[in-house]
């Protein structure tokens, strides 16, 4: 066999090694996101059930809240995971300590700093929300902790450690049911349900020290700051713009109409991010990967095809078991949510294309692709503008999300090509499979 021909097997059969490890990766991490993504979906029921509608509606407003709080978590996780990536490739285990030793001292201090604003801007939060001061306040304990459990689910999800993380999720939604469903039986009501969600978080966080207990020994070395600093902008951009548009809508929804129009809509968004949180371990695998071999110069494009073709998957299962058995999938919630039936199929299309959109969003910044910042920007102030014009019924409010979806999808995936056409013939030519 040549020379050329030997090479073309080497390279055709590492191209067949990264798709098998892929698949494997989305697997073991799909299953315990699933497992987790099932106990977060029981938290939802039993509040929904021992609340009822109106009562669960100032859960379902203190967890968007929360999904907004991840803003600053998901952006401390991804730089994280970036360079905990960048560090495997390069087996600089030195570098990796000092990056993880410099962001358990950023976010500790931010921690503190970030419970001390929420402190003094809860009062304000809680009137325009319509809810209580204390169901509100008792976020407080996952506000300090969410900066601080990211970093090492960060690292975790960088080094590619997707059963330890997996086993870690598990951890934290079975805490969150238990002690949720506890203190609400206890007495303690929304407030109770809402403080489910920093105990979770804090089991999650302890448990978290075992499997990255080998970067607290050994040499440190010297890591670009202002590189770490620069990276991180561009993250909180993706972070922020993703997660507003996932939650602004379930917000606006609590402040313009009733409280059992905004319960039944509550339920409806809590089902259908169900395809939003089932494929964030697709897009932590993507991205993962993704960073792994821009690290070495090589093009991820199928790994993003793979990974948009795994979210239409779910999407699209989701979307057939809301249409074919609604009352089954609303269950849980009791009868007091049947009105929410009709609107549950076409809500998980919104959240698959929000997902696509998230999933595009982390490959540009894998790639170092800034492009992506004003498309998330318009698409924040059209989905606003949508619903403070259109909120007559729960139909305008679901009809905005989804032309908003749509239109960030199409945009996105134009900046994906155009990014793809920029490649050099040579550079594709590189990679085992253009995988």
């Amino acid at each position: 066999m040549s020379f050329v021909r030997r090479q073309e097997a080497a390279l055709s059969k590492l191209g067949q090694m990264a798709r098998s490890q892929l698949l494997r990766q989305n697997a073991a991490y799909f299953v315990g996101n699933v497992l987790a993504l099932l106990l977060g979906y029981i938290y939802h029921f039993a509040a929904g059930r021992l609340l009822g509608p109106e009562g669960y509606a100032p859960v379902a407003a203190a967890f968007s809240l929360y999904f907004l709080l991840l803003v600053p978590g998901q952006m401390i996780l991804t730089v994280a995971m970036h360079y905990a990536a960048t560090f495997m490739v390069s087996g600089d285990g030195g570098q990796l300590r000092s990056v993880f030793r410099y962001l358990m001292k950023v976010t500790g201090m931010g921690s503190l700093l970030g419970l001390g604003i929420f402190l003094s801007v809860s009062p304000i939060i809680a009137a325009f929300l319509h809810i209580g001061v204390l169901t509100l306040l008792a976020l407080s304990p996952t506000v300090l902790l969410i900066p601080l459990a990211s970093v090492n689910r960060g690292v975790l999800q960088g080094e590619q450690r997707f059963v330890a993380l997996s086993i870690l999720l598990l951890a934290d939604a079975a805490v969150r049911v238990v002690f949720a469903v506890a203190a609400t039986l206890s007495g303690f009501g929304a407030s109770g349900a809402v403080l489910g969600l920093g105990a979770g978080l804090g089991v999650g966080y302890a448990l978290s020290f075992w499997p990255l207990r080998h970067l607290f020994t050994g040499r440190t070395g010297d890591f670009d700051k202002p590189h770490v600093l620069r990276f991180a902008r561009s993250t909180t951009a993706a972070i922020l713009g993703i997660s507003f548009l996932f939650t602004a809508d379930i917000l606006l929804v609590k402040h313009f109409l009733d409280s059992q129009q905004a319960g039944i809509y509550a339920s409806v968004s809590a089902l259908g991010k169900l395809v939003i949180m089932a494929t964030a371990s697709i897009t932590g695998v993507m991205f993962s990967r993704v960073t792994s071999l821009e690290a070495r110069g090589l093009p991820g494009d199928r790994t993003l095809k793979a990974s948009a073709g795994m979210v239409a998957l779910v999407t699209i299962a989701t979307v057939l078991i809301f249409g074919i058995a609604p009352g089954l999938v609303l269950l849980p919630f009791g009868p007091a949510f049947a009105a929410a039936a009709p609107y549950l199929p076409v809500f998980a299309v919104a959240s698959g294309l929000f997902s696509l959109a998230s999933l595009l969003c982390n490959y540009l910044l894998a790639v170092h692709d800034q492009r992506f910042v004003p498309v998330l920007g318009a698409a924040g102030i059209g989905e606003v503008t949508a619903i403070w014009n259109f909120h007559a019924n729960l139909w305008q409010v679901i009809t905005a999300v989804l032309v908003v979806g749509a239109a960030t999808v199409i945009a996105l995936w134009s900046l994906f090509i155009s990014h793809r056409n920029r490649r050099t013939p040579e550079a594709l030519e590189l990679s085992p499979n253009n995988s």
